[in-house]
């Protein structure tokens, strides 16, 4: 989980990035905190992959509005979460659809209150994504990163662009969790149909991994890859 914090006040910006780090080690989730002190400084570096931001609505220069309104319109996939010593200011957060405000200074009891709303929403609100857990934490990554799911020794082992997530699960589980673009080509291996290379006789080739196709899955499984990616293999 990739989380901002954009608070010109550094003592307030250590505080909440305290206050989240405990949280996250608490709660068992891998998590990375960035700062920023100007939405200036945040906007610079703007867009970046982030799950959630901290933003101080009071801040000179670029005020946390403006940086919302910059967050709503090109990162759909980011919760927004305000920072202020008024609530009043805060209300104009719903026109940036922000999740809610955090009262200064930010207590543990806030982040406790907060947090488990921002994680649900990342996880329900159907951008295509996924959220697993390990004995390393709580991962939440794009379903379009996802190259294939392999069942191995009991274990799932979830293959995606930035490596190789484990966890304890089942792929009739995980079938039910996953969109019309993955496709169970075998008992053992589910597979993202937007991520197939090449097709051969009894095999699939998934990111250069060949990948079996059971028997009694061929037909159905090349009715579903050309209804997602027409005849283009």
């Amino acid at each position: 989980m990739k989380v901002a914090i954009v608070e010109d006040n550094e003592a307030d910006s250590d505080l909440l990035e305290d206050l989240l780090r405990q949280y996250f080690l608490r709660e068992n989730i891998k998590a990375e905190v960035t700062t920023y002190f100007s939405g200036s400084d945040f906007l610079a570096e703007w867009p970046l992959e982030l799950d959630m931001v901290f933003l101080d609505i009071q801040m000179p220069g670029l005020d946390g509005i403006e940086v919302a309104k910059r967050v709503h319109e090109t990162g759909e996939h980011t919760v927004i979460i305000f920072v202020t010593n008024n609530p009043q200011y805060a209300i104009q957060g719903y026109s940036v659809e922000a999740l809610d405000y955090l009262l200064k200074p930010p207590t543990q009891a806030g982040i406790d209150r907060l947090l488990p709303r921002a994680i649900r929403r990342l996880v329900n609100d159907g951008r295509g994504r996924l959220t697993l857990r390990n004995n390393d934490g709580l991962f939440v990554i794009d379903l379009c990163d996802v190259d294939y799911i392999e069942l191995k020794r009991r274990r799932l082992h979830v293959h995606s662009r930035n490596g190789v997530i484990t966890c304890i699960g089942s792929l009739q589980d995980m079938e039910k969790r996953l969109p019309g673009t993955f496709f169970r080509c075998h008992s053992a291996f589910i597979v993202n149909l937007l991520a197939v290379e090449q097709l051969k006789e009894q095999d699939v080739v998934v990111k250069g991994t060949l990948i079996p196709i059971s028997r009694h899955r061929r037909k159905e499984f090349l009715q579903a890859l050309t209804s997602c990616i027409g005849d283009a293999l």
